[in-house]
Parts: structure tokens; C-alpha cells; sequence
């Protein structure tokens, strides 16, 4: 008997790229596999049956002006378009479809410049003081903690639940003074939170030079002893948040805006805008600020910052933004 391949000569763009998405599975982050399947299931509720001929550029404007109809943000339209881009690129490799019909059609980057994007640091300040004050218990205090941290540091989220108390390196620093006509060397020991970006395979490097930094870090544990209470530090190999699902993690922190009387649009990655518009306003040189947000155009070797030194880093945050 011959073996017989259930997906050759099949003509449904569907059956095709669900095989497809399932051979990729294992390069790609769970939130990027999530988006290609989301994807796919609601265009099916457009068009159910898409065969390759009817990919199109005539195929495209029509979808595009039907996310339109249906109220979606530009932005999130033109993020469904670079999706589906890419998985027509794959039935274009299998030579299924001769030509990429994205060639002529324009995937825009929506940025907006609103205010409604980032919280300015009076409002951070704000969210701090309800932080320092235990406003919140439990989940709600845990997602508070981690979108501090991700506005001072730009930590994203999907990095939360990978970092361990292992991950953060010391980095010594020696500056001089000259009072008195005395010249003095003082040696300050920071860390450095260093890891991959799972989604860009790129190193973040993040200084931790402030106090109120450090805290939301909550390194040391208290122990009861008989004799009293004791403080050490976590072990290495435990993990430094808690992070919750991307639902509840919204939710909640939609519910802290609204108590603070923050009037903005929040999601989680809004923290990453504000960490690169405050270090844009503090005069955080750009290398430095890819570096730390972990950007692949910093990985670019034409880049001139791809060899700062750790200490580097650390200066440039400690001299120009403190929180």
C-alpha cells in the first residue's frame, strides 16, 4: 500500500498553514503561536473556505476594510496583517503560492503620540505611594509591583515568570572625586538584571540603582527565630515574580488606574513606552536605552553601542535617572 499524505494537493489555505503552524511550534513563543491561530479562526468566520488562488492584493484590501467595519484599532489591524504575511511567506516557501501579494501592500507601524500611551512620573509616583502603602493585597499588589518595575526598568511582560534572583549580576563601579585637591576613588557595587529576551533571543542588560528599585526586587526574606527575626537573601534559583495570566493582569490593572484616578488606557506593555519616554526626556543615550529594553536593533553590530561595558550601563541610569 502506499502511504498517502492527507495534505497533498490540498487547496485550502486553512488545512494548510494549521499544519504549518504546528511544524513552527517549537521556534515561536506560545503568544506569537496564539496570535497565528486567532488569527486564522477569525478570518474563517469571514470566509470559511480560502483556497490559494484567492490570496490576493484584492483579498487583502477586502479583509483590511472589513477589520475596519468591524471596529478594530489600526494598529491591531496592520499587527493581524504582518501575521498574515508571515504565513503566506510559509505557503510561498512550499511554493504553494507563486508571489507574496504584501509585496504591494504597505504594513504600517502605528505609533501614537498621545499621552494616553505612557504614565508621566507624577503618575508613577502615585502608584508607588499606593505600593509603599500595601493599598493592594495579593494579585492586584503583585501586578502593581511588576508594572513598577516594568516603568523603571522595561522589563516586558512575557520576561516576568523567567527571571530568578540568579540573574542579577554585580557590576563594580569606581568614580573619582577631587575635593580638597584630594582625588578620592569610591567604589559602588549595583546589579545588572541580565537575561534573553525570549521573543528576540536578545540580552537585556537592566541596572538596578536605586532603592525603591531594589525593594520591588524583595531579595531578602524574613524568618521568625526564637531569638528574634532574621533577614537573608532569597537563593538564586527562585523566581523573582509571581506573575499572573495576561487577563486578570489587564484587569487589574485597569481597576488601579480607575482607584488612583488615573484617567489612561492601560495595558501592561504601556510600562516598556513609559520606561523609553522618561529615559528619551532624562537624556538616556538611545544605545543604552535599546540595550537595556533588550531591542534586536541594538544587537546590530553597526551599532556602536553593541560593545558598551556593564559599567557603562550602570553609569548612564545612575547619573541621569534615579527613580
Amino acid at each position: 500500500h502506499q502511504m498517502k499524505d492527507k495534505h497533498y494537493g490540498n487547496t485550502d489555505f486553512y488545512t494548510f498553514i494549521q499544519n504549518e503552524i504546528e511544524l513552527i511550534k517549537s521556534a515561536r513563543t506560545k503568544g506569537t503561536i496564539d496570535n497565528y491561530r486567532n488569527l486564522i479562526n477569525k478570518m474563517k468566520e469571514w470566509k470559511p473556505i480560502l483556497t490559494f488562488q484567492e490570496i490576493t492584493l484584492d483579498y487583502i484590501q477586502r479583509f483590511h476594510d472589513y477589520e475596519i467595519k468591524t471596529g478594530n484599532q489600526l494598529s491591531t489591524i496592520y499587527k493581524k496583517h504582518a501575521n498574515f504575511k508571515f504565513l503566506i511567506g510559509l505557503a510561498v516557501d512550499k511554493e504553494k503560492i507563486a508571489k507574496n501579494p504584501y509585496d504591494k501592500f504597505e504594513i504600517k507601524k502605528i505609533t501614537k503620540a498621545q499621552n494616553n500611551d505612557i504614565l508621566t512620573e507624577e503618575e508613577l509616583q502615585k502608584l508607588q505611594h499606593a505600593y509603599d502603602n500595601n493599598t493592594y493585597t495579593g494579585g492586584k499588589k503583585e501586578v502593581l509591583r511588576e508594572f513598577l518595575f516594568s516603568c523603571y526598568t522595561s522589563l516586558s511582560y512575557a520576561e516576568f515568570d523567567n527571571v530568578t534572583y540568579g540573574d542579577l549580576k554585580p557590576v563594580t563601579i569606581k568614580s573619582k572625586s577631587d575635593e580638597n585637591q584630594k582625588e578620592e576613588t569610591t567604589i559602588t557595587t549595583h546589579y545588572l538584571l541580565c537575561n534573553e529576551r525570549k521573543k528576540t533571543n536578545v540580552m537585556y542588560k537592566i541596572p538596578i540603582i536605586s532603592k525603591t528599585v531594589e525593594q520591588l526586587l524583595e531579595r531578602e526574606v524574613t524568618i521568625k527565630t526564637k531569638k528574634g527575626e532574621e533577614h537573608k537573601d532569597k537563593e538564586s534559583f527562585q523566581k523573582i515574580f509571581s506573575p499572573l495570566t495576561n487577563q486578570p493582569t489587564n484587569r487589574y490593572l485597569k481597576e488601579i488606574m480607575k482607584d488612583q484616578h488615573i484617567n489612561k488606557t492601560m495595558t501592561f506593555h504601556r510600562a516598556r513606552h513609559t520606561f523609553r519616554t522618561i529615559a528619551a526626556r532624562r537624556g538616556i543615550h538611545d544605545g543604552i536605552a535599546e540595550r537595556i529594553m533588550g531591542h534586536a536593533e541594538g544587537n546590530d553590530i553597526k551599532d556602536i553601542y553593541t560593545h558598551l561595558h556593564d559599567e557603562d550601563i550602570v553609569r548612564e541610569m545612575k547619573d541621569k535617572w534615579i527613580v
